[in-house]
């Protein structure tokens, strides 16, 4: 069920919750695959920046979404934003030094698992814009 916030008309844009459920199909196939051809380390590297990333993602969305409501925001409120902030980017550094302590591969899955957010807007930003020449033609 979508929220009364969430994009619903191709004409305003990609919808927030279509790029996470493209970034965990898209998570789960790459580690479906990993299990297959790689180690466990480099698999674990993916799981967790995917987890980081998406985890991220969400609260990134979450506090530009409540930063920008046109009413009027008590200062106590900015302040609990602005350190949510630094929260999770301290988060990224404890995952970060963590799969430092694993394998290569671990480190290199890591990365791997943080940029698919790249691909699936990417993806997600073609699908819609198939979409939208479809309905054009139609």
């Amino acid at each position: 069920m979508k929220s009364s916030k969430e994009v619903t008309n191709p004409r305003q844009g990609i919808s927030i919750r279509q790029i996470e459920i493209n970034y965990v199909r898209l998570l789960v196939a790459v580690v479906v695959a990993s299990l297959i051809f790689q180690n466990l380390y480099f698999t674990l590297g993916i799981l967790i920046g995917g987890g980081v990333c998406l985890l991220n993602f969400r609260g990134l969305t979450f506090s530009v979404r409540r930063t920008l409501i046109p009413h009027r925001i008590p200062a106590k409120v900015n302040l609990l934003y602005f350190l949510g902030f630094f929260f999770r980017f301290g988060l990224i550094a404890l995952a970060t030094l963590y799969v430092f302590k694993l394998k290569t591969g671990g480190l290199i899955g890591f990365i791997l698992g943080l940029s698919l957010i790249l691909v699936a807007i990417t993806l997600t930003g073609i699908g819609q814009a198939i979409q939208e020449q479809r309905q054009k033609k139609a």
